[in-house]
């Protein structure tokens, strides 16, 4: 039998500040031996192996090494990956450099995208799709514009692809001033045509959030948000801190069922205050995870009285999903969560509404994106 050793591989540089990144250990077959994050003992058999680590970008970098025991990894080398270094399967999952530098005009809709919806598809004809270039290698900033929702809208052939925009800023700024609420977005392509990428403009930590979402990569975004929670008022108080970040993480959280100490981290997002229309959706369903169904109900209730549209798909989920069942108890009469007749009538209205709009949602797409047809009229 072999000997199995413990190796430790540290971040790539200028990757260290962020919290553990992905690592593979693989064979020079690109058979994977062992697994892990950065700055963690992964134990592996001894032997020589390809090293890899996970860019916030879904890119691997690494070296080949000999792990021997007792002895840490040494530095991967550069930050992009090399040919020569990473093994088959390591490339083959790499995404594949960008060969045109892709542009595209888009427009911005402002208002209340929630009631655009009441009485089905809402009419874009009038957006002025001109008035943003998209570079698919580069960021455009879009500077928060506050009350309502901002839309994203790319016109395609046939309808227009929508995307709710979030922002993002710092708790606390060394320079406020230098760091108005915004977000940079770009257009990349995807399987389902050009879709739309938002980044921070204050946060790395965010960004390798978001990537790793994009990518799916939950076991890490797991372990990384923890610690975001159980370091509490600190994480959230000292300086760069990222509300889209808190965000990001809460919705990781909810979707590992690793509730424990999220409604104290909520409430923290809820006294500092700003303009942020997933907490009450976020604070609506850990109240009905932790069976505090009156809760639930009464922050269902102020979500619709602030009427704004998350910014994530799974908030819009989860919305729909307690909307039907305190509907559909409620009619059974079998228990009661104390919705009175316009409270009812009122859920019922604006299920109504989010049935048309999770339909024409693209359910692959993170950030809350929406297919809507052509109407007849032209754009301006």
């Amino acid at each position: 039998m072999r000997r199995m050793v413990q190796m430790v591989q540290p971040a790539p540089p200028g990757y260290t500040d962020i919290g553990p990144l992905p690592v593979r250990v693989r064979t020079r077959t690109g058979e994977i031996v062992g697994s892990g994050v950065t700055g963690a003992p992964i134990e592996v058999p001894a032997g020589s192996y390809f090293v890899t680590v996970m860019l916030p970008n879904g890119q691997e970098v690494g070296l080949s090494q000999r792990v021997k025991a007792g002895q840490e990894t040494p530095n991967i080398a550069g930050a992009a990956p090399s040919a020569d270094l990473l093994p088959p399967a390591a490339l083959a999952s790499s995404p594949a450099a960008e060969a045109d530098d892709r542009k595209l005009n888009a427009g911005l809709w402002h208002g209340d995208w929630m009631a655009a919806w009441a009485n089905g598809p809402p009419d874009l004809s009038g957006v002025a799709t001109g008035e943003i270039a998209l570079v698919s290698s580069s960021l455009s900033v879009i500077p928060q514009r506050a009350g309502g929702d901002r839309v994203l809208v790319l016109p395609l052939a046939d309808r227009y692809r929508c995307a709710v925009l979030p922002y993002d800023a710092c708790r606390v700024c060394i320079d406020s001033s230098a760091q108005e609420p915004a977000i940079a977005v770009r257009a990349v392509e995807s399987p389902e045509g050009p879709v739309v990428e938002v980044r921070s403009i204050v946060s790395q930590e965010a960004n390798t959030l978001l990537g790793f979402v994009e990518r799916g990569v939950l076991t890490n975004m797991v372990a990384v948000t923890e610690d975001e929670v159980r370091r509490g008022e600190q994480a959230l108080s000292q300086s760069g801190a990222s509300v889209l970040r808190a965000i990001t993480g809460a919705y990781v959280l909810l979707r590992a069922n690793a509730i424990e100490g999220l409604d104290r981290w909520l409430a923290q997002l809820e006294a500092a205050g700003g303009d942020l229309p997933d907490l009450l959706p976020l604070q609506a369903e850990l109240a009905a995870r932790s069976g505090d169904h009156g809760t639930a109900v009464a922050r269902i209730r102020q979500w619709l009285d602030q009427s704004r549209c998350p910014w994530f798909r799974a908030g819009l989920s989860y919305m729909l999903d307690r909307l039907r069942l305190y509907l559909d108890v409620s009619d059974n009469q079998r228990a009661s969560f104390d919705l009175d007749a316009a409270t009812y009538r009122r859920f019922e209205t604006v299920r109504g509404a989010m049935d048309r709009m999770l339909t024409s949602m693209l359910t692959s797409r993170y950030i809350a994106t929406f297919d809507v047809p052509r109407s007849q009229k032209g754009m301006t």
